[in-house]
């Protein structure tokens, strides 16, 4: 029998930490393309690239130059309403392959929203005319028509860490950031905060390490200047190897990202570190994984930061159970094979086939 063909019609350049689902996904027996912006990435032999640049339109509309070629079974397009493509598959009363809306479902440009806006009803339109719909969360569902939601999945967005490890017992000497050093991560709040912890409670022996690099770099080397606590707080660059960021991982009484919770979040819990953001950080959902208080928090400002930073600093029964909790909840929940579990899923669904893979 021949493999089922799935082409994935992505908005944006294929991500190296997309690369782990898609292998699972193809050793389920699917034959997989991707196309996506590019540029290729290099030993990738499980799956098919190609590079579709977009071509722009005014109000940020796009169109990707894309030619399914022979047999395709589905089509996995990502909910970008503003990509003509999505459009045109969807509507094509002549198409016979299977089309997969795949997203947020909602904005989540100010954090999620439930608003039923132009674009939301939009997306509501066109998802009546897809074959199956695959949600990053059951965050946005109430905004979709109840007579479609029996072909809504959900695939909880996660990143893969096949060398998980709970770290949660461990002796802990820092606080944590991962990621892009841009304006809107709120990191001015966390070295500010971080400040304010160490300085009015005379602690002498925590760091703040921020791993990641970007163009607000030298902008916070000068605000930790400004605070005088440019020796507790480590810039220590991009690091993408596994091994090296654990070493961080260990010694982190918490992940820190006020005001954007991406996928650093399950990264975090995957080693057993507990996760700290704002309460409307910006997020594709990926901030409904902390449950305040028992694997994380969510807080409402920079004062609550500090605060909370203090008490798990001092409790360490408290960080050390919330570090087990985030990791139990990564292992039981949120590991890849999760989220290819819902894809699987879904294909088996739209092509009517109930048992086995493809």
């Amino acid at each position: 029998m021949s493999k089922t063909k799935v082409h994935f019609l992505l908005d944006h350049k294929l991500m190296a930490y997309r690369l782990p689902f898609f292998e699972q996904l193809s050793s389920r027996g699917y034959n997989i393309t991707v196309i996506h912006s590019g540029p290729i990435l290099d030993n990738v032999d499980y799956i098919k690239q190609t590079i579709s640049k977009p071509i722009s339109f005014p109000g940020g509309i796009q169109y990707r130059k894309y030619k399914k070629g022979k047999r395709v079974d589905i089509v996995v397009h990502m909910q970008n309403i503003r990509i003509l493509n999505l459009w045109f598959l969807t509507l094509n009363p002549f198409q016979k392959c299977k089309i997969v809306h795949w997203g947020i479902g909602t904005s989540s440009t100010q954090g999620l929203s439930l608003n039923k806006t132009l674009y939301s009803k939009a997306r509501s339109f066109i998802s009546k005319y897809a074959d199956a719909i695959i949600l990053y969360s059951d965050f946005p569902i109430s905004l979709f028509p109840n007579k479609i939601k029996n072909k809504i999945f959900i695939a909880n967005n996660t990143v893969d860490n096949p060398n998980m490890i709970d770290f949660s017992s461990q002796e802990k000497t820092s606080f944590l950031f991962i990621g892009t050093l841009n304006k809107r991560k709120g990191l001015e709040d966390l070295i500010i905060a971080f400040s304010d912890l160490i300085k009015k409670n005379k602690i002498n022996d925590i760091h703040l390490n921020i791993i990641g690099d970007g163009k607000e770099k030298d902008n916070l080397i000068e605000l930790a200047k400004l605070h005088s606590i440019e020796s507790r707080v480590n810039f220590l660059g991009q690091i993408t190897s596994s091994k090296e960021k654990e070493v961080y991982f260990k010694k982190a009484i918490a992940s820190i990202s006020p005001k954007q919770a991406g996928l650093s979040v399950l990264e975090s819990f995957s080693y057993g570190v507990p996760f700290l953001a704002y309460k409307d950080a910006i997020s594709g959902g990926e901030h409904l994984n902390i449950k305040s208080g028992t694997n994380g928090y969510l807080l409402n400002d920079k004062e609550e930061l500090t605060s909370t930073m203090k008490e798990i600093l001092e409790n360490t029964t408290l960080s050390k159970q919330l570090g087990k909790n985030a990791f139990n909840y990564y292992k039981e929940k949120r590991q890849m094979k999760h989220m290819v579990n819902t894809f699987d899923s879904a294909f088996k669904y739209v092509l009517k086939k109930e048992n086995g893979y493809i």
